[in-house]
């Protein structure tokens, strides 16, 4: 058993120092993946920001935009949009016959579509329109601006437009309101990562080198003056 003042280089408390740097690790590996963004929202953040990608991820750019407000924002609001249009290409190419699939337009900011219906050989033979808003204002000026170029839109537009003759036959089954849930819970997980304190480790460390008691009880006190 471990002793108070215990040198660190006696071989039970080493033994001990290393099943704990393990278990402390492993600790705050576990701490990251439960907060960090899940790989469905990188990659909404890619397409949306190719050029933000390159050099950081999502959790970073939002961690980069935590005191401009307007900013994150609009970051959000892009990664909102972009995924909506990967669920809605996703459920849609599971439903067309063998040989065409939907894919997002190769450029982010592709003018008058988002989706594009595309055969094994390459040709483009149809392509949709995604909105990702609670209100119909945006669909009704896509429709005056491109009525050739029918539109997906969430639940709560549908709702009010009805039969609009914007709107595409084929519908997702997505409501805004979840989107927007999951926004603010990808801010909270992002906070959440930056939160985690680094001194964790040398708490457990110094607990493990000089308490006393077996390794149980002095990963207990640890984890008691970790949770505080």
């Amino acid at each position: 058993k471990g002793k108070t003042g215990s040198r660190l280089v006696d071989p039970v408390v080493r033994g001990d120092l290393q099943e704990a740097a393990v278990v402390g690790g492993l600790l705050l590996v576990d701490a990251t993946l439960e907060t960090a963004a899940p790989a469905e929202m990188q990659r909404a953040f890619a397409a949306a920001y190719p050029g933000l990608a390159v050099n950081e991820s999502v959790d970073d750019a939002i961690g980069r935009l935590d005191e401009n407000p307007d900013a994150l924002v609009g970051l959000l609001s892009g990664i909102k949009g972009k995924l909506f249009e990967q669920r809605a290409a996703d459920a849609l190419s599971a439903e067309l016959p063998v040989g065409t699939r939907v894919e997002l337009a190769t450029s982010a900011t592709q003018p008058g579509h988002d989706l594009e219906f595309i055969r094994d050989s390459g040709e483009v033979y149809g392509v949709l329109q995604a909105k990702a808003v609670s209100t119909p204002a945006e669909i009704i000026e896509h429709y005056e601006r491109y009525p050739e170029i029918p539109v997906i839109a969430t639940e709560e537009v549908r709702a009010t437009l009805a039969d609009h003759p914007a709107l595409a036959r084929w519908q997702p089954d997505v409501a805004v309101s979840d989107l927007d849930d999951e926004m603010a819970q990808l801010v909270d997980g992002a906070s959440s990562i930056e939160a985690i304190p680094l001194g964790t480790s040398a708490v457990l460390l110094w607990h493990l080198s000089t308490g006393e008691g077996d390794l149980e009880a002095r990963l207990c006190r640890a984890g008691d003056v970790i949770g505080r």
